[in-house]
């Protein structure tokens, strides 16, 4: 019998960054996960979707500000 469907748990966002996705601009976040080494990036829609908190508070702690095609500034 399995177990259910492996659980990804989000470690923490690392940074955010602007990505063009068939000639759209995309807003990701490089994502740390709990157990592996190698980041990846997933899409800001997703993660206000699976882990609001974490985007909110993410963006309030570093004062992200999306600026249309340009990357993100953030401190």
């Amino acid at each position: 019998s399995g177990a259910g469907p492996e659980r990804f748990v989000i470690d923490r966002l690392v940074k955010p960054v602007l990505r063009t996705k068939q000639g759209k601009p995309q807003q990701m976040y490089e994502v740390k996960w709990v157990g592996y080494r190698r980041h990846t990036e997933e899409p800001r829609s997703t993660l206000l979707l699976d882990v609001p908190h974490l985007v909110s508070r993410f963006e309030k702690s570093h004062t992200v500000k999306w600026q249309g095609e340009k990357q993100p500034s953030w401190r």
